[in-house]
């Protein structure tokens, strides 16, 4: 009992240093108005290197935003300056909560069963026979127009190759004629086999409808494939794996890939960064493929990952949901939701902040069996930061390319559908680099 005492005197005297020495410090003060915890963190390790007394307080590190929030509850005399900071911050919060109602709106992102049925049924339906033989042929390169044709031909079969190993692949003419279908630049369609009724892709354009969602995108894309090496070296453009990697082909290992191109510590720094936007990234297509697929398509990528107990893309530990992880998870601190009620009772008192619209509060259930499958990541929109808690992540791993070809090929891969999202593309439809289903020559 005694013991426990102490330990609670301790916990006192720290909460009552670090909210000291934070309302006297204007650059913390501003960071917890704009509810930015990464800076605030900075602006608290930066007072601790100052400050001997936060240093003897903080014996395991500086609180986070949460743990602060709570500690200001029952703080008095509390000073007008971070008053109207804790203020300020509620009202962050307030207004980012509405433009993340109004970003889901837009978005595939909020869809329920009934939506996504809604819209899958709205796409036409094409049947497409399967020919006598797949066109394009295998090993080709694909040359839409004489431009093309000849931009590409030394390169393709004359000049030096990346790995002299790999047979060439050869330059084709498109012979528009023998194509089963050509779907044009803004058709969207599900394309069946008549025989069988199964799907044979389903291509949806303008998929996702919010620009700062495509920029979010494109800016993480562009990053990855500047600091990691192709995949696929022989082909023209990036192609950078990233998430998990079954290892080299003599020693393999189930592990986050090493593939930067450069191994300086600003380098490593900027990678792991990087990792942590493109599994948030890879998470937000995953939701948007499960809301805008058919449900057969996404099934097939949840069948196999429970069957192998593989893991999700967590950023390699990164994504951890914060209540299923140590520091984060101290039982003896209140929820942050449960601070700011009791700092809105409080704040009220002296002034009013903007309320959050009325609404019908849904259960949130947390199962603890899907913790490995569920994480908290963000999304940057338009400088707006929105957070995504206990979320569920994507399948372990992916690829993301920049002004990337391949000759046409069998994609060999462990179970039977793949999921593409062209997040930009500044060239038009006749500058080539299209897809093509081979098999049935669509």
């Amino acid at each position: 009992m005694a013991r426990n005492s102490k330990q609670k005197r301790k916990a006192n005297i720290a909460s009552s240093a670090f909210i000291s020495a934070v309302q006297a410090d204007p650059d913390a003060l501003s960071c917890l108005a704009s509810n930015d915890e990464p800076s605030f963190i900075k602006s608290l390790l930066r007072l601790i290197r100052k400050n001997a007394a936060l240093r003897n307080a903080a014996f395991r590190g500086p609180p986070n935003m949460r743990t602060f929030i709570s500690w200001c509850s029952n703080y008095q005399p509390m000073s007008d300056t971070l008053s109207t900071a804790l203020k300020d911050r509620l009202n962050h919060v307030a207004a980012t909560r509405f433009a993340k109602r109004d970003f889901l709106k837009r978005t595939p992102l909020s869809w329920i069963p009934q939506d996504t049925a809604k819209f899958l049924s709205s796409l036409p339906v094409i049947f497409i026979s399967r020919p006598s033989s797949p066109y394009p042929p295998e090993n080709y390169c694909i040359a839409e127009s004489d431009a093309i044709y000849r931009h590409w031909e030394a390169t393709l079969l004359t000049d030096k190759q990346p790995d002299a190993r790999r047979k060439r692949s050869s330059l084709l003419h498109l012979d528009y004629s023998l194509l089963s279908y050509n779907l044009g630049p803004n058709e969207s369609a599900i394309f069946r086999d008549p025989t069988t009724r199964e799907i044979i892709a389903i291509i949806i354009r303008n998929a996702c409808r919010e620009p700062g969602l495509l920029d979010w995108a494109d800016s993480i894309v562009a990053d990855a494939c500047k600091e990691r090496d192709s995949i696929r070296k022989e082909d023209s453009g990036t192609l950078a794996q990233t998430g998990y990697s079954a290892g080299a082909r003599k020693k393999g290992r189930f592990d986050w890939v090493l593939n930067l191109r450069s191994t300086t510590e600003r380098s490593r720094t900027v990678a792991a960064e990087n990792d942590w936007k493109s599994s948030a990234l890879f998470a937000v297509f995953w939701q948007l493929a499960k809301n805008s697929m058919a449900p057969e398509i996404c099934d097939d990528f949840e069948l196999f990952l429970r069957k192998k107990h593989l893991k999700r893309m967590d950023a390699n530990g990164q994504l951890t949901p914060q209540s299923n992880r140590g520091p984060h998870a101290n039982p003896s601190c209140r929820s942050l939701r449960a601070a700011e009620s009791s700092l809105k009772t409080s704040l009220l008192a002296r002034d009013h902040y903007i309320k959050p619209p009325p609404h019908t509060p849904r259960p949130r259930i947390i199962d603890h069996g899907l913790l490995d499958i569920q994480g908290d990541y963000v999304v940057e929109i338009n400088s707006r930061t929105f957070k995504f808690t206990n979320a569920e992540l994507a399948p372990p791993a992916g690829v993301m390319g920049e002004n990337y070809s391949r000759a046409i090929h069998y994609e060999k891969q462990p179970h039977k559908w793949a999921l593409s999202w062209t997040v930009s593309r500044g060239a038009e439809a006749d500058a080539g680099c299209h897809f093509y289903i081979a098999e049935y020559a669509i």
